[in-house]
């Protein structure tokens, strides 16, 4: 247990596997309402969607249709969405843990810390020895928080059926998660992380422009 519990990718695997299965068992077995028919044509022919066109969306979704994976294409779409949904699950695992670990116990450190360098001192210590279990605890968050948004009314009914949204369930927790560790890691010069949150975020809005209300929270974090 403590090996599975000692790094994310290991969480991140179990919340996707069992959130994918229970997916495939509660995914809708036709065309869904509103827009499925529509999106469900605009990946199959390679067309182009109504406003705003959802590029990224369509040229996955054309992957997906032509995939073996099921006898009819709307079939391997509602596929993919499901997909998506239990990715985006298993990312919240890596989401969580970077902030319970790095972020959420940061508050309590600057009030430690204006107590002196004694206490300082103190504290690093502590951090040491610690850090492990810290780890562990930092996983076992973000399982539980990966489950419960998986099998939330918005994530779980996205995955049932074709639509943009299921592959934003996955891009959104890899963008920000991207964006905190460019916080922690690269406040003096752009590196890795930098480069992958910009690129995460340009595809962010090529899926779905409701990606702008990142915009107040990461501005107000940057500055």
């Amino acid at each position: 247990m403590q090996r599975f519990l000692s790094r994310p990718i290991f969480g991140a695997i179990f919340v996707f596997l069992v959130s994918f299965i229970v997916y495939l068992q509660t995914m809708a077995p036709s065309v869904p309402n509103i827009d499925g028919g529509e999106l469900a044509t605009v990946c199959a022919t390679l067309g182009i969607a109504h406003p705003t066109g959802y590029p990224l969306f369509t040229l996955v979704g054309y992957l997906f249709a032509h995939l073996p994976i099921a006898e009819h294409v709307i079939v391997r779409l509602n596929i993919m969405s499901a997909f998506f949904v239990a990715l985006g699950s298993g990312a919240m695992v890596f989401l969580l843990s970077e902030l319970y670990l790095y972020w959420f116990n940061k508050k309590k450190e600057r009030v430690q810390q204006q107590k002196g360098k004694k206490a300082v001192a103190k504290q690093s210590t502590i951090v040491e020895v610690i850090d492990d279990s810290k780890k562990q605890e930092s996983v076992t968050v973000g399982i539980f928080a990966g489950l419960a948004m998986a099998f939330s009314a918005t994530w779980w009914d996205g995955a049932t059926s074709v639509e943009v949204y299921p592959m934003h369930c996955f891009m959104l927790p890899v963008a920000v998660l991207f964006f905190f560790r460019m916080l922690r890691l690269e406040k003096e010069k752009f590196g890795k992380n930098s480069l992958l949150f910009a690129l995460t975020l340009g595809l962010c809005f090529s899926n779905h422009l409701t990606t702008v209300l990142l915009a107040p929270g990461c501005l107000y974090m940057f500055f």
